[in-house]
């Protein structure tokens, strides 16, 4: 069963689509294709799972004009010098450069700026927009889709190098907070350690609660934090007593202002993280979503060896039986009438006597 896509039919046609993919490979399996707009309608807000929309920024467009302002200038010094060949290729210079800085939109923009800054200032007639000779057409054309083809192909090996970096970056944090959870000896370090450690990776506030006497309590905040409304106490209870996310975000509560999420340990579940954050739309992206799985594993693994650590402690203060009887030395019987002669003195015992005597069959 899969998403239907949401990108334009234009953009699976150049990038590709999985869906499309997937149908093609399926064979024998049966593939369900779904679209998500009966699910928004219901809910009225976005799901966990869908992504925020990017905001148009302009200076990313500003840096395209400014590459593409530069190659104008270094195309009319290569046309001094009669190097009128080389001047489509500054224009593509100037097109991989925004690629590669900018991101793919802001090429396929400076691809266009190129294409009317090329025809305007080196095709005849010049400093028009009108194409004399044909055969500058079809190579106006190919350049334009060269330069798309391009931008499409530097953009993509952009965002897998920066997805990568991004993941180098995620594993060497939690190696860090796995470190850091190893060498806690106490309950409230582990909770300080957690708290502090995903509000720093996901960019939220974070509550943590502990049951205490048969509720839930404040044990940890980043931020510190102390007020948690009836919503949220009400949201954080269901989560801790059916062990599944409650609250923001979800069908259950929605109304709560933070997303709340139980940890588990082998024991079931042993308290709960609240998740807040001023972002509209969605709380955590998919993404982000496995990176706090992660961490609340790490952080369940830590609970885990606290708490044995605390019933070690407890069984090794529990009194000793009382019909258990301590050990004692054996010693070798001492029978007067044995040990003594008839004259009274006493009598030794040769060793090798010793070894032949009811003492030694009895050992």
């Amino acid at each position: 069963m899969i998403g239907k896509p949401s990108r334009p039919r234009w953009r699976a046609l150049l990038a590709g689509s999985i869906a499309n993919t997937l149908i093609r490979n399926a064979g024998d399996i049966s593939v369900h294709m779904i679209s998500g707009s009966d699910a928004a309608e219901t809910t009225g807000s976005a799901g966990p799972d869908t992504p925020q929309a990017a905001k148009f920024r302009l200076r990313p467009y500003a840096f395209s004009t400014v590459y593409v302002a530069c190659a104008v200038g270094l195309g009319m010094l290569l046309d001094q010098i009669q190097f009128v060949q080389s001047i489509a290729m500054v224009f593509l210079l100037a097109i991989l450069t925004s690629a590669v800085t900018a991101g793919f939109w802001p090429a396929i923009f400076a691809c266009f700026l190129s294409a009317l800054a090329f025809n305007f200032f080196f095709l005849p007639p010049a400093y028009t927009l009108t194409i004399a000779d044909p055969e500058s057409v079809v190579a106006l054309g190919f350049f334009l889709v060269v330069g798309v083809t391009a931008s499409n192909l530097t953009s993509r090996v952009q965002r897998q190098a920066e997805a990568a970096r991004e993941r180098a970056r995620t594993t060497d944090d939690l190696n860090l907070f796995s470190r850091k959870l190893a060498g806690t000896a106490t309950l409230d370090d582990v909770l300080w350690a957690t708290s502090f450690q995903i509000a720093s990776m996901l960019k939220v506030r974070v509550v943590m609660l502990l049951p205490e006497g048969g509720t839930l309590a404040l044990k940890a905040a980043y931020p510190p934090d102390d007020t948690l409304v009836d919503a949220d106490i009400a949201a954080a209870r269901w989560a801790w007593e059916h062990d599944h996310p409650a609250g923001r975000c979800t069908d259950t509560l929605p109304g709560a202002r933070r997303l709340y999420q139980p940890i588990r340990t082998g024991r079931g579940v042993v308290g709960v993280v609240g998740l807040d954050s001023d972002r509209n739309g969605p709380l955590l992206r998919p993404d982000q979503r496995r990176l706090f799985d992660a961490l609340a594993d790490q952080a369940s693994v830590a609970f885990g060896r606290i708490q044995l650590v605390t019933d070690a402690n407890r069984s090794k203060q529990l009194p000793r039986r009382a019909n258990a009887a301590p050990l004692q030395r054996w010693s070798p019987p001492d029978d007067r009438s044995q040990g003594e002669t008839a004259g009274g003195r006493r009598r030794t015992c040769d060793p090798k006597t010793f070894a032949t005597g009811p003492w030694h069959r009895g050992l």
